[in-house]
């Protein structure tokens, strides 16, 4: 620990020693940004695997009596393809997705490729239980099938997209997705997952434009404020603070609850220069105990560049963020703490001579 005497008010340090740290702050912060990561999630309707199933399996959606008699009937039927088709509904019902795959690629042995709607479904089917049976690389083959066939599926684009998301592969999700919106464009999901993988890719300019295309048509959204949450840690990486701040605000206005928005807040007030204003937010983020670290070490260069401020809170600050051992706790930002601690006692100790 680095002991230091404050006990007077500071007056500005060197701004060369102060624009440093700023630097470090800012970049801090940014790796904190990459937190943001896509996630397709389970009960939404971008879950395309089960969702194709279950509204392209008519047996899902019977009553208990009729499933019976759908089961019992079926049991001693011969192997045709219509009752492969039945018994593999049966098993979607029963989640027994082994059976049911074994049940559709009997069909597809089957059927001659007259009936291009059938061909496409069971195709598509095969591919989204193959999903659910986490056979993913196996999965994409039927996919691309249907692509060949209908470039046009979007059944087949989301599935893809589901893939890819799962295996974090970006890039692919990428591509699948501005394929999708080539031919849906006004689908704000999809545009809302795109600017995600692309935030999570770096694309920080591709992902300002796609939430500026969300926001256009943000009467249509169900909760704006996330939207402009993500907006404004985008804006963030562009170092467009002001437009970031507007954003931001915004989110915080909605009364939902968004991590680290009052830090972030502050951090763009810290950008522009606007220390007093920085502090105000920074206050709220640790009254909040949100991002604890980097809110107490902001609010310690901020003190520093505000005339009087008490010099015992701006150890306080440091000394806390030096000294963080929390879950989050980033080594980077106790280090840069530390160090700031020790110049300052040195710059001190130079004002005594």
């Amino acid at each position: 620990m680095v002991n230091v005497d404050l006990t007077k008010p500071y007056t500005r340090p060197r701004k060369r020693l102060i624009a440093g740290v700023l630097v470090i702050a800012v970049l801090s912060s940014l790796l904190a940004n990459s937190l943001v990561v896509v996630r397709i999630k389970a009960d939404s309707s971008t879950e395309a695997a089960t969702n194709y199933l279950v509204e392209n399996t008519p047996y899902v959606n019977l009553d208990t009596i009729n499933r019976l008699q759908e089961k019992y009937w079926h049991a001693s039927e011969a192997t045709s393809l219509e009752n492969h088709y039945r018994i593999a509904s049966i098993q979607i019902a029963e989640e027994d997705y082994a059976g049911a795959l074994a049940s559709i690629e009997q069909c597809i042995k089957q059927e001659d490729g007259s009936d291009q709607e059938l061909h496409l479904e069971l195709l598509l089917k095969q591919a989204c239980l193959l999903v659910l049976l986490e056979r993913y690389s196996e999965a994409l083959l039927p996919l691309d099938q249907v692509l060949l066939e209908a470039p046009d599926s979007l059944d087949a684009l989301l599935v893809k997209a589901q893939i890819f998301a799962t295996q974090d592969d970006l890039e692919q999700l990428i591509q699948t997705l501005d394929r999708y919106l080539q031919i849906e464009n006004d689908n704000l999901e999809v545009r809302r997952l795109l600017a995600q993988a692309m935030f999570s890719l770096e694309d920080y300019a591709g992902a300002e434009e796609q939430y500026r295309k969300i926001l256009e048509a943000e009467e249509e959204l169900e909760e704006p404020s996330e939207c402009h949450y993500l907006y404004g840690l985008t804006c963030i990486q562009l170092s467009d603070f002001l437009r970031a701040r507007e954003h931001l605000q915004l989110a915080l206005d909605s009364g939902k609850s968004y991590e680290g928005v009052q830090y972030y807040i502050g951090l763009c007030f810290m950008s522009d220069g606007l220390y007093a204003e920085a502090m105000e937010y920074l206050n709220a983020s640790i009254e909040g105990e949100s991002m604890l670290q980097l809110s107490h070490y902001s609010r310690g260069i901020s003190g520093l560049m505000v005339e009087n401020y008490d010099a015992e809170k701006v150890r306080d600050d440091l000394l806390f963020a030096a000294e963080y051992i929390g879950s989050d706790a980033d080594n980077t930002i106790s280090y840069q703490a530390a160090q700031l601690l020790q110049q300052l006692e040195e710059t001190d100790d130079e004002a005594r001579y």
